[in-house]
């Protein structure tokens, strides 16, 4: 597989119980192995991370999160190029009583998961939270783009389905629905990436789709990896290119010139991959040994699967579980 980067300069940004950030040396994607140089705590305990933005002007990044010390709820860290940063905490939607990161875009507006109130919300960064429109009076937000464009479901009058909610300038209208299509990211092009049933295959698979000039729902069905019987799509490259999810057990990546490949994992039984940049790079996490459940998070590019404790060093840091999101300068995020 071919990569189109040349010299990345990566640091990877890592929420956990005891937070992190870990940067990695110079180096030549597809060339050699990645070398990790620096880690630096970012927070203390009961904290994760899920999103992470492209970098501003000033190398500086927005890494969006969650924080569970005195109950769920968003937590926002502002980190500069050198590892410094201010954490922030926007609280959660009037009613609830949590509320959970379910994405961000690059300019810090976030869609949340919430208990104990209605759960598609929204918050635009200096704005409070609003909540979506829905056909009914359920529903909930998955994932957005750099428009304000929001993916998710809702209870429609002729049942549960996918929905959009396109921006309009001030708000949202009612919400398109997509029928069957479950999505769960999309790009700032408004293609969709989720599952929906193929009933000429008769399984779930993973599909892309988009709105056509009508505004007519397309489909393009992914497939399954070979043996497997279903597949889901958890993300897609801000360019659209790569696709990535897992099929039965096993993560893979897509793309239109290679298809559904398998990513391995790295000795287990078992593999997820979450996130992935322009450049073909995943990450997520793997079973590490055969038969148990011990799992480590990954950085897969090039063909090759790498354990990120072993690329971080992170010596007597704690073991990095998730790896969840990762952007084109290689800033990746996780717990």
């Amino acid at each position: 597989m071919s990569m189109k980067s040349n010299t990345l300069l990566a640091i990877i940004v890592v929420a956990s119980w005891q937070a992190s950030l870990l940067a990695q040396g110079k180096w030549k994607c597809g060339k050699k192995d990645p070398a990790a140089k620096m880690v630096v705590d970012i927070g203390e305990h009961q904290y994760d991370a899920w999103a992470v933005s492209e970098p501003a002007a000033d190398g500086s990044v927005l890494v969006g999160g969650n924080t569970h010390d005195s109950g769920w709820q968003p937590i926002f860290w502002n980190v500069d190029s050198i590892g410094n940063f201010v954490p922030s905490y926007p609280g959660i939607p009037p009613g609830a009583n949590a509320a959970h990161i379910t994405d961000m875009n690059d300019w810090g507006m976030i869609t949340v998961w919430t208990s104990g109130a209605d759960a598609g919300w929204y918050l635009m960064p200096g704005g409070a939270y609003q909540q979506l429109p829905f056909a009914d009076s359920t529903g909930f937000a998955e994932g957005l783009n750099n428009f304000a464009n929001i993916v998710g479901g809702t209870d429609f009058a002729n049942g549960w389905g996918g929905a959009l909610w396109l921006f309009d300038g001030s708000g949202y209208p009612a919400p398109t629905q997509l029928d069957s299509f479950a999505p769960f990211d999309i790009t700032d092009d408004g293609v969709m990436v989720g599952n929906i049933y193929n009933a000429e295959t008769e399984r779930l698979e993973a599909a892309r789709a988009w709105l056509d000039g009508s505004s007519n729902l397309q489909i393009e069905y992914m497939g399954v990896l070979p043996g497997e019987t279903y597949s889901d799509a958890e993300a897609i490259s801000r360019n659209g290119e790569w696709v990535i999810g897992s099929s039965g057990n096993r993560a893979y990546v897509w793309s239109a010139t290679t298809g559904m490949l398998p990513l391995g994992t790295l000795g287990g039984l078992e593999s997820r991959a979450l996130g992935v940049n322009d450049f073909g790079q995943v990450v997520g996490w793997s079973h590490i040994k055969k038969g148990y459940f011990s799992q480590t998070a990954f950085l897969w590019e090039s063909g090759k699967m790498y354990d990120l404790n072993k690329l971080a060093q992170t010596g007597s840091s704690p073991h990095l579980v998730f790896a969840t999101n990762i952007n084109n300068a290689g800033h990746i995020v996780g717990f």
